[in-house]
């Protein structure tokens, strides 16, 4: 909203005020009023609103700080005076958290950083509200809890409401796949005694309020528990502060109150008992959830992200495992930086799954490591992914063709099937495309680049000898980037025949026979190793003998080198996560680039979910085909049994008939497809489903 219109809005209000005051009271009730005001009153009221301005404005900050946002004072304040503002003049209080995202998103935040820094201090707003009206409502329980009184049962009423609505929350922030499904079965038999008219839309927005708010409070939930208790505190603090402000208003009238405290148990108690908690909406599918689990770089210590890497045969296992149950779909994405596993389901919950991982690779995942998006969530996920922007390092060649190796795996094992076909499409489609038009694979930043960069920033690496073991996607990258700067390069791989072939395809190599590795080793001055060996194949002992320092580059996940070899002092040694330190300092231009095509994502995001909404409709199609095709049938032997029409003729009538009956049947059915989403919409498809149905 512009300056312009701000300054109007708060005009006219005032404007309002002013008039309607003046026509109710008259304007000596005005002058009475303002003459007998105490001015010390007001000054304490002003300093009191201050206080709370500033508290809320320092929690603003410290959640930011502490989920690795720099947010200066300043621009907190200004955060919290546009929610504020917003709140105020938008009815239910529902614009203050957009226009508090707009403007995190112009000072450089992303949207999601910026919801998980507004639902956390959403979550500790609401803690620090409730404990202060449990504890002073208590404190003045006389007062408050009057036996047969009817304000009491409205306390009680109020308090029990907010209570289930805090453990929601914390249900929401640790096990949220239970909650939905609890959720979704609310809904449809609400829906069932007609009591709730557009059951697939509030699923939706259930589904992307849960997803969001799990992943708002998931960002803060390794924090120590001082951190979370200071917070409540501060929250108190803030609301002793505003909620006092009420108290010096009618002592500035000179209104008497017995206390400071009841009056603020007053105001709690009010607030917290007719408050609702907004939460952010919008997301995919009602007959199936569609969310993504698992580790990543951001993270997750290559340590434990090499516990969890999926071989072929394990990719195999999980997709008969999880595939082949009603409903269920399944990609899995596994590199040296990642194992996600995209499902979409209505049976299979994240815990479900992880319990099975753990059990699979017979180790332990803490929370701490975990990742889980839903909804929209989700699916903007996976375009960042595709697209290079959530990789380690941003806008690699490598992640594209290792989403389109995942899509095709899937599908020919039968775990992407109508939903995943759809949004794996899409997102390769939209990759390529980025790929295409933002040149951003133009400038090399690939692992395997940086990693030899790093080594030539120690070693000129004409005429070094260079060993590559393992001769895979990133092994042939590694070749690439060694043969441009001129080293002398020999190749090992565990099939000696895939060696020949790579010889064969690029020229002057040497190849050495992967049982004579270790015995070459000592004649190197960088050795890569870029293998899917599930164990390390080099240790300290295959470096101890070499009279030359040697750069290891391990490439491998899990890794292929002992990290012990790097201790020894003539070998300096290199892994991912060396690499993804490198990687943080040197890829903002791309990460700017591509963070451009943000708006065209949630593009096609929308056009999934317009998909998707649409796809209601394909059962009733089927069914609608199935009827028409017996009707056409019954009508063309009803008028050859009836006439005595030659063969000819009858094959004319026969086309004439079907197309009729086919165009006058599908006309109201692809009208139907077409209309918005509402209740109307879910009667119509309800009419024609019983129509087909019956016949």
């Amino acid at each position: 909203m512009s300056k312009k219109y701000t300054g109007f809005i708060v005009a006219l209000t005032f404007l309002m005020l002013v008039v309607g005051i003046y026509f109710l009271d008259g304007p000596e009730a005005i002058k009475n009023v303002i003459s007998n005001v105490n001015i010390k009153t007001i000054k304490t009221v002003i300093v009191m609103m201050i206080l709370y301005w500033l508290m809320q404005t320092l929690i603003t900050k410290e959640i930011a700080n502490n989920v690795g946002e720099n947010l200066s004072f300043r621009h907190a304040l200004k955060t919290f005076m546009i929610g504020e503002f917003f709140s105020a003049i938008t009815p239910l209080s529902t614009g203050g958290q957009p226009m508090q995202v707009i403007y995190l998103n112009k000072k450089g935040m992303t949207s999601g950083k910026a919801t998980s820094i507004l639902g956390i201090q959403l979550f500790f707003y609401h803690i620090g509200r409730m404990v202060l009206t449990l504890a002073l409502t208590l404190y003045f329980s006389s007062f408050f809890y009057t036996g047969g009184h009817p304000f009491t049962v409205f306390i009680v009423l109020g308090i029990l409401i907010n209570l289930g609505l805090t453990i929601f929350m914390l249900i929401a922030a640790y096990k949220p796949e239970k909650l939905l499904k609890f959720s979704i079965s609310i809904v449809n038999f609400l829906a069932k005694i007609k009591l709730v008219k557009n059951k697939d839309k509030l699923i939706r927005r259930l589904q992307e309020e849960v997803s969001m708010f799990y992943n708002s409070i998931k960002d803060f939930r390794g924090q120590e528990i001082k951190v979370y208790l200071i917070l409540i505190l501060q929250n108190i603090i803030s609301f002793v502060f505003f909620y006092g402000v009420s108290y010096f208003v009618f002592l500035s009238f000179d209104v008497k109150i017995d206390s400071f405290l009841l009056c603020v148990a007053a105001q709690t108690t009010i607030a917290l008992v007719s408050a609702y908690i907004p939460m952010p909406g919008g997301s995919v599918g009602a007959e199936g959830i569609f969310y993504v689990i698992g580790i990543n770089h951001h993270k997750t210590p290559i340590e434990i992200r090499e516990r969890l890497s999926f071989r072929d045969t394990d990719i195999i296992e999980f997709t008969e495992k999880f595939a082949f149950e009603k409903n269920n779909e399944i990609v899995i994405l596994s590199t040296c930086n990642r194992s996600e596993i995209y499902i979409y389901s209505d049976n299979i919950t994240s815990d479900e799954l992880w319990k099975f991982i753990e059990k699979y690779f017979k180790t332990k995942i803490d929370e701490e490591y975990r990742f889980y998006k839903m909804g929209t969530e989700a699916l903007r996920h996976l375009f960042y992914v595709a697209i290079g922007l959530d990789s380690m390092v941003v806008g690699e060649d490598q992640i594209q063709g290792q989403v389109i190796n995942a899509y095709e795996t899937a599908k020919q094992l039968g775990g992407a099937k109508k939903y995943l076909n759809k949004v794996m499409r899409e997102v390769i489609s939209f990759s390529k495309y980025v790929k295409t038009t933002s040149h951003a694979s133009d400038m090399p930043s690939s692992t395997a680049y940086l990693g030899i960069r790093m080594i030539e920033e120690k070693l000129e690496l004409l005429n070094k000898n260079a060993l590559i073991i393992g001769i895979g996607q990133m092994g042939m990258l590694a070749y690439k980037y060694l043969a441009e700067r001129g080293a002398n390069i020999s190749i090992a791989n565990r099939t000696y025949e895939n060696s020949v072939k790579f010889k064969g395809d690029n020229g002057d190599i040497n190849i050495i026979l992967y049982s004579d590795v270790n015995k070459y080793i000592k004649e190197c001055e960088v050795v890569v190793v870029a293998t899917s060996s599930p164990h390390t194949i080099l240790d300290e002992g295959d470096f101890i003998h070499s009279s030359k320092k040697t750069y290891v580059l391990d490439l491998s996940v899990p890794r292929g080198v002992d990290k012990n070899a790097g201790e020894l002092p003539n070998v300096e040694l290199y892994d991912i996560d060396s690499i993804n330190m490198v990687a943080r300092e040197n890829l903002k231009e791309k990460e700017k680039i591509l963070k451009a095509y943000a708006p065209e994502v949630e593009e096609k995001i929308e056009e999934i979910l317009t998909w998707e909404e649409n796809t209601r409709m394909d059962p009733v199609f089927n069914s609608a085909q199935n009827y028409i095709e017996r009707l056409a049938n019954d009508t063309v032997s009803y008028i050859k049994a009836k006439t005595n029409l030659s063969s000819h003729e009858l094959r004319k009538v026969e086309k004439i008939v079907r197309y009729s009956i086919n165009k006058a049947s599908r006309e109201p059915l692809i009208y139907a497809k077409e209309m918005e989403p509402s209740k109307m919409k879910d009667d119509v498809i309800k009419f024609f489903e019983e129509i087909y149905n019956e016949n």
